[in-house]
């Protein structure tokens, strides 16, 4: 379950891979995802994209290591470990490199100047005032 976190948007992990729905019968080329193994793969994936999310919008000094041992972890080709990004990846059936892109696209977009109300607000209350 995803806690609510001030200043951070609510994404559900679905929109990422709404075709791998661990409740749905079958998953992807016909096999089982209610499979246990699968539910643990489908729940370390998930919540290692959630987890990789809430890091890149957190504004706290002490989530950058958390974040670069994240990135760390989809970034890597290791495949000794059952529960590396690539096995998961591939127990599940998807695509390692395209899932890995679109995560990591998050940093970049995160490293970009937040928006708030109020600075629009005050935006546009500079823009409509005479100098």
């Amino acid at each position: 379950m995803m806690m609510a976190t001030a200043g951070v948007s609510r994404w559900d992990p679905r929109d990422l891979m709404s075709e791998l729905d661990p409740t749905a019968e079958e998953g992807t080329k016909g096999r089982y995802i209610a499979e246990p193994e699968r539910r643990l793969m489908f729940a370390i994936l998930t919540d290692a994209i959630m987890r990789f999310r809430r890091l890149t919008e957190s504004r706290h000094p002490a989530a950058r290591h958390d974040l670069m041992e994240a990135a760390h972890w989809i970034r890597s080709e290791d495949r000794s470990w059952p529960c590396s990004f690539v096995n998961v990846c591939e127990a599940l059936d998807i695509a390692p490199e395209p899932l890995r892109r679109e995560v990591l696209k998050w940093r970049t977009v995160a490293a970009r100047p937040r928006v708030t109300r109020r600075g629009m607000l005050v935006g546009k209350l500079a823009a409509v005032e005479p100098s």
